[in-house]
């Protein structure tokens, strides 16, 4: 599998833009991809969202930074060397419409198939089993983040303020295979 995250200007995946996107290959963990982009002209962008992301607006045009689509290539064919190429992360309906509608602004072929795998679901399903109780929120809602899955996987490991693409497919992926194998995967998760 293939595990990612990104961070992004905004909520909305068709107005807003990738800033950075993050995988790593879950069959061989030492394979990881790291790329920051420069906007496209005219996304939608929060300010809130940048600092979650942890980037100035003179970051996110820096034109040192290729586009996603000019960079798109480099993605593809590093998903492609992957034995398994079905994508996975924390709440990953919000990457992937990310990603998708990136790969369409490129005018670049989405072949990964249309199934995917959440580590909330899993997560949520663990608990639920477990407690018999569903980890919810008093409006509700899941009460598992991504620092809420990684302490149902037994992770101290805490994030700093702003995120990071690859720091956070990391720790999505040290979830994944916590959660399925019982087994640790990075060092600095120990």
């Amino acid at each position: 599998m293939i595990v990612l995250d990104m961070e992004a200007t905004s909520l909305d995946h068709v107005r807003g833009a990738m800033l950075s996107l993050g995988a790593v290959d879950l069959n061989d963990p030492k394979r990881t991809y790291y790329q920051e982009y420069r906007i496209w002209p005219g996304a939608l962008v929060h300010d809130d969202a940048l600092v979650v992301a942890g980037f100035t607006p003179e970051q996110i045009v820096d034109k040192n930074k290729p586009t996603f689509a000019e960079a798109a290539e480099e993605f593809i064919a590093w998903v492609d060397q992957s034995a398994c190429t079905i994508i996975a992360g924390h709440n990953v309906m919000y990457d992937l419409m990310f990603l998708k509608e990136e790969m369409r602004r490129a005018k670049k072929e989405w072949k990964w198939g249309f199934r995917s795998v959440d580590l909330h679901a899993v997560a949520f399903c663990k608990v639920w089993a477990e407690t018999k109780k569903q980890p919810l929120k008093e409006d509700g809602r899941s009460a598992l983040s991504l620092d809420g899955v990684s302490g149902v996987a037994g992770i101290t490991f805490r994030r700093g303020t702003a995120h990071n693409a690859l720091e956070d497919a990391k720790l999505t992926a040290e979830c994944f295979s916590r959660l399925l194998f019982k087994k640790k995967l990075f060092k600095e998760f120990d």
